[in-house]
């Protein structure tokens, strides 16, 4: 059950609709909804020596709720996994617990994509889709196609998008503990990419570029008392897109005067502590 004390925000925040100071806003909205309910199964059989884990899950928020949609689908086996599940980049760390379904923004985003990833110890190495979390450049665009109907010229707005993916995301991780302190350090390499060379409709000045694009995170945690635990979490990248968890950009734009590709450099970051009650025994 939500209630949205100044905007609409929907079935969990969405930040684009809170309005700025001094700009209106409608108070006062009750939200109920249950598409956060999950459905899945895992399985674990000996096989080579090692243990075969596959896990199928799914929820019902896709769509911004009321759609199954899949969350996981993967195998692993002797420290190879390949499908779909929490990208090898975000964490959970520096994440605060929090009741909305919108996680902290500033931090490495542990949004899930498709992956081949290899881990061993606490370092992990993995291929992911280029598409999905980093996003694509922003290259599209209008235009104005005149067609004839019954003997008269009408024009027609179209849209077309040049953007390109050639090669996957490369993503690092390493992940320890010191006895109560826990932390990550990750790293992400990609190519963002346009071609526009057989797109008639494209702009004058667009041809093909690419570019490429790196991001950073360190996050952590510690438990410093008895229910009092601290985290936090910084990550910087050029080209970094949705690999940054909140961020309003795309990783890259094309130069309308000379055609070529710009990456867009962001930086978060978020800082927390939860303080819970201890009951006496």
């Amino acid at each position: 059950m939500i209630y949205d004390v100044d905007d609409d925000l929907g079935n969990a925040v969405s930040r684009a609709a809170i309005s700025l100071d001094g700009e209106p806003s409608s108070n006062g909205h009750t939200t109920m909804h249950a598409f956060q309910s999950r459905l899945g199964f895992t399985t674990a059989t000996p096989a080579g020596g090692s243990e075969l884990k596959t896990m199928i899950e799914g929820d019902f928020y896709g769509g911004g709720g009321g759609t199954f949609r899949l969350r996981h689908a993967y195998g692993e086996w002797n420290g190879l996994l390949a499908g779909q599940t929490w990208t090898n980049f975000g964490g959970f760390l520096a994440m605060h617990p929090t009741v909305d379904f919108t996680p902290t923004p500033g931090i490495g985003n542990a949004a899930r994509q498709a992956q081949l990833r290899y881990t061993v110890d606490g370092f992990s190495i993995a291929l992911e889709d280029p598409e999905s979390l980093g996003g694509k450049p922003n290259a599209t665009y209008r235009f104005v196609d005149t067609v004839t109907v019954n003997g008269t010229d009408v024009d027609q707005v179209g849209s077309g998008d040049a953007a390109k993916s050639r090669l996957p995301d490369l993503t690092m991780r390493y992940q320890g503990a010191a006895g109560d302190f826990n932390y990550a350090a990750s790293a992400m390499l990609r190519q963002v990419r346009y071609d526009a060379n057989s797109q008639d409709a494209a702009p004058a000045a667009w041809s093909s570029d690419s570019a490429t694009g790196w991001g950073l995170a360190l996050e952590a945690n510690a438990k410093v008392a008895e229910g009092v635990t601290i985290r936090g979490g910084v990550t910087h990248g050029d080209g970094i897109g949705g690999y940054l968890e909140g961020s309003p950009a795309a990783p890259a734009y094309i130069d309308p005067t000379t055609g070529s590709l710009e990456t867009i450099k962001a930086t978060g970051g978020a800082a927390s502590i939860t303080v819970a009650p201890v009951l006496a025994t």
